[in-house]
């Protein structure tokens, strides 16, 4: 899939995205954590594609979410399950 932003072209494959997504829903905390900068670009990525509005970046939004886990957050460390949770559905792809 390829599409335009200010005139600059970039490329995806949505089953890229998909396994990425279904990869990383499926590794446990630790080496979920390590890979952050991975999921939050992916998480990016996929609230771009599915048009979600401002809401992924409110004070409960998974990308907000997943930049407190990024800064270790003793909150965000705490709600690592729910957090992942929401992860896991937000960004579903089918």
């Amino acid at each position: 899939m390829d599409y335009l932003i200010e005139e600059t072209k970039y490329s995806l494959s949505y089953q890229q995205l998909k396994q990425q997504h279904e990869e990383l829903c499926s590794i446990a905390n630790g080496p979920f954590i390590t890979r952050l900068p991975e999921a939050l670009h992916l998480a990016c990525i996929i609230c771009y594609l599915k048009e979600y509005d401002h809401q992924v970046l409110s004070d409960h939004g998974i990308i907000h979410q997943l930049v407190h886990l990024l800064n270790h957050e003793e909150n965000a460390i705490r709600d690592i399950k729910q957090i992942r949770k929401q992860f896991n559905e937000v960004l579903y792809l089918s």
